[in-house]
C-alpha cells in the first residue's frame, strides 16, 4: 500500500507539474510578441518599396496596404512578428521534451539583435529567417516525435518552407541546403518516410525556383559589368572577409535599418558573440559525424556563399551582398549543433545562464537604443501619432526582453526529467 500510495502521489505531482508548466509557453509567447512590437515601432513607420518582392509576399502585403501608410506599416510588422511567435511557440509545444530547451535558446542567441529587427520589419527577410528555422526544426523534430505531435511538427515545418518560398526567390536555395543537412542528420528508416518525402519535395521545389530565378540583375547589390581583379584575387579577398560576414549575423558592419544604422560605434554584437562562442564550446562536448556535417553544410554555405558570388563577379563591391541575406541559415545551423546525436539535452549551469543572460540583454538594450536614437534625433514626429515616447518604448521593450530571456534561460538550466542522475531528478522552481 505504501508503494502504491507513493506511486499515486508521484503521478499526482507529475500531473500538477504539467499543469503548472502550461502558462510558461503562453508567457514566453506574449513577451516575445511585446518585444517584436517594440522593435516594429523603433524605425520609421513607412512601408519599404515593394517593386522587387516575390509573388507570395507581394500577394499578402497589399492586403494590409491602405491610404494610411503608417497604419499599414504597423500592421505588416505586427503580422510578421505574430507569424514568428506562433511558429516558434508551436515548435516548442510540439517538440520532444529533450529538444524543447534548444528550440527556444537558439533563436534567443541567433536573432539578437539583427534577427529581432528583421523579423519585426516589413522586409521579406522576416519570412525567410522564421520560415527556414521552422522548416529545419519541424522536419528534424518530427522524426523524433510520435502521433499528433509528429503531425503538428510536419505541418509547422511545411508552413515554414512555404514562407521561405514566398519570401525571396534566392532563399529557395536554402530549402535545398536544409534538406541536405537533414539527410545527413537523420537516421532514415521506414518509419520516417513522410519526413523524407517532404524534405526531398521541398528541396526539389527550392532548386527549381532558384533555377527559374530571373538572374542577378534583380538581386540586391548586383555587380555592374567589368568587375575589377581576377577570379583568384577576388576569391582571396572573399575568404579573408568571412569573419566579417559571420560577425554580420549580429550586426557587424551591416546594421539594422535600411542600410543607414550602424552598430559599430557601440558594438553590442560583441556581447552576443561571446555568449554564442561559449554555447558552441558547450555543444562541441558530444556529437557524431552527423552533427558536424549537418552543421557544416549550413554554416559553411552561409560563410562561403558571399565568397563564391564575389569571386564570380556577381557582386561589386563585396559588401553589396549583406550578411542579412544568409542570416536565415544561422539558427538552423546552431540547432543542428545542439540537438543532433547528443548524449544529453542542452543544459546550462546557473553561472553560465547568468553570463548568457547578461550578455544578450545588454546587447539588446544597446542595439535598440542605437536604432531609436538614429531615427528620433531631430525628428519629433518619429512615431507619428503613437502616444508613447522613445524612451518609454525602449524601457517597455527592454523589460519584456529581459523577462523573456530569464524564462528561456531558467527553462534551460532546470534539471532534465529523464531520471538518469540525482541532479536531473531535482525539482526546479518552474517544475
Amino acid at each position: 500500500m505504501d508503494a502504491e500510495d507513493q506511486s499515486g502521489h508521484g503521478a499526482a505531482m507529475r500531473t500538477s507539474r504539467r499543469h503548472r508548466l502550461r502558462p510558461l509557453p503562453i508567457l514566453a509567447a506574449l513577451l516575445a510578441l511585446l518585444v517584436g512590437v517594440g522593435w516594429a515601432l523603433s524605425s520609421p513607420l513607412s512601408p519599404s518599396p515593394d517593386d522587387t518582392l516575390p509573388l507570395g509576399y507581394h500577394w499578402v502585403r497589399p492586403l494590409l496596404i491602405g491610404p494610411d501608410a503608417e497604419l499599414a506599416a504597423v500592421l505588416i510588422r505586427i503580422l510578421n512578428t505574430l507569424l514568428g511567435v506562433v511558429l516558434i511557440a508551436s515548435l516548442h509545444t510540439l517538440a520532444p521534451r529533450d529538444e524543447q530547451r534548444a528550440v527556444l535558446l537558439v533563436p534567443l542567441i541567433a536573432w539578437t539583435p539583427m534577427g529581432l529587427y528583421l523579423i519585426a520589419s516589413d522586409n521579406p527577410t522576416s519570412w525567410a529567417v522564421v520560415g527556414l528555422y521552422a522548416y529545419n526544426a519541424g522536419m528534424y523534430l518530427a522524426t523524433r516525435a510520435q502521433g499528433r505531435r509528429r503531425v503538428g511538427l510536419l505541418v509547422t515545418g511545411a508552413l515554414g518552407a512555404l514562407m521561405c518560398m514566398a519570401a525571396r526567390d534566392d532563399v529557395a536555395l536554402f530549402l535545398l541546403l536544409v534538406g541536405i543537412a537533414l539527410l545527413l542528420a537523420v537516421r532514415w528508416t521506414r518509419g520516417v518516410w513522410p519526413e523524407l518525402l517532404i524534405t526531398v519535395a521541398f528541396g526539389v521545389l527550392g532548386l527549381l525556383e532558384m533555377l527559374s530565378f530571373g538572374g542577378t540583375e534583380t538581386m540586391p547589390g548586383a555587380a555592374p559589368d567589368g568587375t575589377e581583379g581576377g577570379v583568384l584575387h577576388r576569391l582571396l579577398i572573399g575568404i579573408m572577409t568571412i569573419p566579417k560576414y559571420i560577425g554580420g549575423f549580429w550586426g557587424v558592419h551591416w546594421g539594422p535599418g535600411r542600410g543607414d544604422v550602424s552598430l559599430d560605434p557601440r558594438s553590442p554584437y560583441v556581447l552576443v558573440m561571446l555568449a554564442v562562442g561559449a554555447l558552441i564550446l558547450l555543444a562541441l562536448r558530444s556529437g557524431t559525424w552527423r552533427t558536424w556535417l549537418s552543421t557544416l553544410v549550413l554554416i559553411g554555405t552561409g560563410a562561403l556563399l558571399p565568397v563564391v558570388l564575389y569571386a564570380g563577379g556577381v557582386f561589386e563591391p563585396l559588401e553589396a551582398f549583406e550578411a542579412r541575406y544568409v542570416l536565415p541559415l544561422l539558427a538552423p545551423a546552431l540547432l543542428m549543433l545542439l540537438i543532433v546525436d547528443k548524449d544529453e539535452p542542452v543544459s546550462l549551469s546557473r553561472p553560465q545562464a547568468i553570463w548568457t543572460g547578461a550578455c544578450v540583454i545588454t546587447a539588446h538594450v544597446i542595439a535598440q537604443q542605437v536604432v531609436l536614437m538614429h531615427y528620433v534625433k531631430g525628428d519629433p514626429q518619429w512615431s507619428g501619432d503613437l502616444p508613447i515616447s522613445p524612451m518609454m518604448l525602449l524601457f517597455i521593450t527592454s523589460c519584456a526582453f529581459a523577462v523573456l530571456t530569464a524564462v528561456v534561460l531558467v527553462n534551460v538550466t532546470r534539471p532534465a526529467r529523464d531520471g538518469r542522475t540525482a541532479r536531473e531528478g531535482m525539482v526546479s522552481v518552474l517544475t
